[in-house]
């Protein structure tokens, strides 16, 4: 947003820097487990994250003398299969494989402007553990690394009304993250049955 110009104070009583980012932190992850050996499991994972949002500011920039505000929002969807080990009581698990993410820069200025999408080959990692283990729901605690890879923004043009302000750059941006994740999970087991005489 510096090289597009968008680095411009607004002062109303006091003055804000721009530009700056937001933590967001809003999101999902759903997954489905199955233990195919001792020790040895296999899952599919699907969620998304927001990583943040940055506003930048131009000021003067149209006929009236008013400014220009952008706000970016980035945002990465994954779907994930993962191997993974898992302690011998179970309550413990380390896992890896491979990732499609889907990363996602939206406008959410009052532009309302199309944001930008792609997909990524990538990877993810990931250790939890759950307690308690021999009931049928649980509480998981889970980390996680995902290798997303660098995503590709703009140029993008940015208008103030129906007037130009400026252009952000073809800029390239690091989407690697990591997440912590707590959450509710649900054990199937299957019914036994006893033979009758």
């Amino acid at each position: 947003m510096r090289e597009g110009g968008f680095d411009d104070p607004s002062c109303f009583g006091s003055c804000i820097p721009h530009p700056f980012s937001a933590k967001d932190g809003a999101g999902y992850v759903i997954a489905v487990r199955r233990l195919f050996r001792p020790h040895i499991q296999l899952s599919v994972i699907h969620g998304e994250v927001g990583l943040g949002e940055t506003l930048g500011y131009m000021e003067n920039v149209n006929s009236s003398g008013l400014g220009a505000y952008v706000f970016l929002h980035q945002a990465v969807q994954t779907t994930g299969v993962l191997a993974s080990l898992t302690s011998t009581s179970g309550a413990a698990w380390i896992g890896a494989g491979p990732a499609l993410h889907v990363t996602r820069f939206s406008r959410t200025d009052a532009s309302r402007a199309p944001g930008e999408s792609d997909l990524h080959v990538g990877a993810v990692a990931a250790a939890g553990a759950g307690w308690p283990t021999r009931r049928r729901f649980f509480l998981e605690i889970q980390g996680q690394y995902r290798l997303v890879g660098s995503g590709i923004l703009g140029p993008m043009e940015v208008r103030s009304g129906e007037e130009p302000a400026g252009t952000i750059p073809r800029t390239r941006v690091n989407l690697n993250h990591a997440l912590v994740l707590l959450g509710v999970g649900m054990r199937w087991q299957p019914m036994t049955t006893t033979p009758q005489e």
